[in-house]
């Protein structure tokens, strides 16, 4: 009995590693769920734009709803289209009116029905980031895409009146009165910024739960 006990044990520890030497590979071969960073220009061989880690952007990045909101294919948030209709704002003061938006409240955003959704929020850091196009910027407009993907946002493509530095819902961990921003108007960059600074934007997001 005990031999055969012992048998079995064998048999199940080398179907174990098997298994684990056989997914292991799979694993690896599989994309990491990183999109890429949409830089395209390679400046030295092993760099961002020579290899382009990361998930490929759908075809089509961005799509207009045609009821004041956009939805990410990439990602599968729903943001509101008109980019800067909350804005000059403390953190505070943007969680305050997001409340309000679900509320009903009419802020006047661009094709918006007030009280059409009441599930918006102020996103976090990383849904923010994840508008994020490397390959814009600066001089060749904010750091996003337009609709298509193929080249830098323009008036309206698909979002209308994209400013610069957007407010998230994260807070710093080293000082609670300070929230992580990110800046789309110029490197797309995440900076911090005291939660009582004025002047900030908020684009409200829902879904991706």
């Amino acid at each position: 009995m005990r031999t055969y006990r012992w048998m079995w044990r064998v048999v199940l520890i080398v179907a174990v590693v098997a298994w684990v030497g056989w997914g292991m590979p799979q694993a690896l071969a599989q994309p990491a769920r990183v999109p890429q960073t949409g830089q395209t220009t390679s400046y030295a061989d092993g760099d961002d734009g020579d290899i382009q880690a990361g998930v490929v952007f759908p075809a089509q990045r961005f799509r207009d709803n045609r009821d004041g909101t956009v939805r990410d294919n990439l990602t599968g948030l729903i943001w509101l289209k008109q980019a800067n209709c909350i804005f000059d704002r403390t953190w505070a003061g943007t969680l305050a009116a997001v409340a309000d938006l679900n509320a009903g409240v009419n802020f006047g955003c661009a094709e918006y029905v007030a009280g059409t959704f009441n599930d918006w929020r102020v996103p976090n850091v990383k849904e923010l980031q994840s508008l994020v196009n490397f390959g814009f910027g600066l001089f060749r407009g904010v750091a996003l895409s337009n609709a298509a993907g193929t080249g830098p946002w323009r008036e309206g493509d698909a979002f209308i009146g994209v400013g610069t530095h957007y407010w998230s819902s994260t807070t710093t961990v080293y000082d609670q009165e300070v929230a992580w921003i990110v800046d789309l108007g110029e490197y797309g960059r995440t900076i911090a910024l005291g939660k009582n600074t004025i002047g900030i934007i908020v684009l409200p997001v829902r879904g991706g739960n």
